[in-house]
């Protein structure tokens, strides 16, 4: 279920004067939901017509009403969807909000006290004008809306349950234990002050024994700097602890965790994390990478120890992806890549995302990553994030100096270029030194095209094969396959 509130353009062609009356709309919400109730499911519903927010809310409630007065097996609901992103255009906020937390607060209920195996929801709050409403009426009345479940009972079927709270915030259950949950997501959630044991609690294995996938984004909690994750069963954990507002972030991250397959942290990872055991199950994993320490730095501050503690206790790794940061060189101090990255004999893939200043290259750091990969046999370097404005070279070919040893490595993409020297250079060297190579993938950031007003088939790296040029969603693109 899906719905953005009522725009403008909408209730222009609802009006009176329109060409068409829209006698639907002025029936009673009995009679419309008594309409929908003769369709086949809820997606019919929801495309017969988009609806205002407070038809949107009491639809959602008269179905789930309709369905817990329902007792039949074959009736039963398993599988339950809700995305609620609110617009603010037409509707006052200040009274839509709490009505939304209210609802909202409901729908969890009614999850958990069901046959519920899987629970999606996306509750999108229109947070600054719902404080710009309250603050104007009354300083003293500006509070967080709030979703409390601290009494919320625990549900023996839930297996799957993604929560995005965008603007609430959320009072976790005290007591309730999920004995079926294999997957969990919390997003752009909030956590009110005194509350911070409650999510260690949560992610535990005596709250959820069968816990094996777990996502925790941009959580905002008070008073507490420490998390622990204790999940015995837990094989996958994605984790990004920006904290949205003026929460505080989580400095240090303590994983319980043996059976760990997969470990992604890819933007702004803890300070610490601290590891209970070895991580000789995982995989596939995440990190981050500066390619120098910031000259403001202190001496003992090593924005890379983190990372290069994750790749020496995970050696075992076959996949993966690294953000690469690329410090601007006037901001630049002592390099913290270069010797630190531990030899990674099992490795098959490689992505690297790189997030490039002005008037640098990406060659600083990547290739200290590839000298410790003799095995490698897919590579990906995606530029397409990056910040780069200005299109020339200042230095000399500084690949020369690196020995790659690529004798594996079957299928290279290279994303987001824009046609610089250093990025020939680099892939001249790949291409060079990929004997097996099968397939190779170029494409040039859009800017390209309108910097230089012609093709990139001049910064085509040469040597053996054939290129042929390809246009895939307003990039410029090339592949490249060997000569039979």
């Amino acid at each position: 279920m899906g719905v953005r509130g009522w725009s403008r353009r909408r209730r222009r062609r609802a009006s009176p004067s329109a060409a068409g009356a829209d006698l639907v709309s002025d029936l009673g919400d009995d009679v419309l939901v008594r309409v929908l109730e003769l369709l086949p499911d809820a997606s019919d519903a929801v495309r017969t017509g988009a609806r205002g927010a407070k038809r949107f809310l009491a639809f959602v409630d008269d179905t789930l009403a309709q369905r817990a007065r329902v007792t039949t097996d074959a009736a039963a609901l398993e599988h339950l969807a809700i995305s609620f992103v609110m617009d603010p255009v037409g509707e006052k906020a200040e009274k839509l909000v709490p009505r939304s937390i209210k609802a909202a607060q409901e729908w969890i209920w009614f999850a958990m006290q069901g046959e519920v195996k899987s629970f999606v929801l996306n509750l999108c709050l229109p947070l600054w004008e719902y404080r710009y409403h309250i603050a104007c009426r009354d300083s003293k009345n500006l509070q967080q809306p709030m979703i409390d479940l601290s009494e919320l009972p625990g549900s023996p079927k839930l297996e799957t349950m993604h929560w995005t709270l965008g603007g609430a915030t959320l009072c976790l259950p005290m007591t309730a234990v999920f004995t079926s949950l294999e997957d969990l997501s919390l997003e752009s959630i909030q956590f009110p002050a005194g509350s911070g044991h409650l999510l260690p609690r949560l992610l535990s294995s005596a709250c959820c024994p069968r816990l094996q996938k777990l996502q925790l984004r941009n959580l905002g909690l008070r008073e507490l700097n420490e998390l622990l994750v204790e999940a015995s069963a837990l094989l996958e954990l994605s984790y990004d602890h920006a904290a949205p507002g003026d929460y505080s972030e989580i400095q240090t991250l303590r994983i319980s965790a043996p059976r760990l397959e997969e470990l992604t942290f890819l933007h702004e990872q803890p300070e610490h994390i601290d590891i209970d055991g070895e991580l000789s199950c995982v995989r596939s994993l995440g990190v981050e990478l500066y390619s120098h320490k910031l000259g403001d730095d202190d001496d003992d501050n090593d924005a890379n120890k983190v990372s290069t503690c994750l790749l020496q206790c995970c050696t075992s790794v076959t996949c993966l992806e690294v953000s690469l940061v690329v410090v601007e060189a006037e901001n630049r101090a002592a390099d913290i890549i270069s010797g630190r990255i531990p030899h990674l004999p099992h490795l098959i893939s490689l992505t690297v995302h790189v997030y490039l200043p002005e008037w640098h290259s990406f060659g600083v750091g990547l290739a200290d990553i590839l000298t410790q990969c003799s095995n490698l046999k897919y590579l990906r370097v995606d530029c397409t994030n990056s910040m780069l404005r200005n299109y020339s070279c200042d230095h000399s070919n500084h690949w020369k100096s690196h020995k790659m040893c690529l004798p594996d490595i079957q299928e290279v993409e290279f994303m987001g270029m824009v046609g610089t020297n250093c990025e020939r250079w680099f892939m001249e060297r790949v291409l060079t030194h990929a004997t097996q190579l099968r397939k190779a993938t170029l494409s040039f950031d859009p800017m390209f095209r309108l910097k230089r007003k012609r093709d990139g088939s001049e910064f085509i790296p040469r040597g053996s094969g054939t290129w042929t040029r390809h246009h895939r969603d307003n990039y410029l693109s090339y592949e490249w396959k060997p000569d039979v």
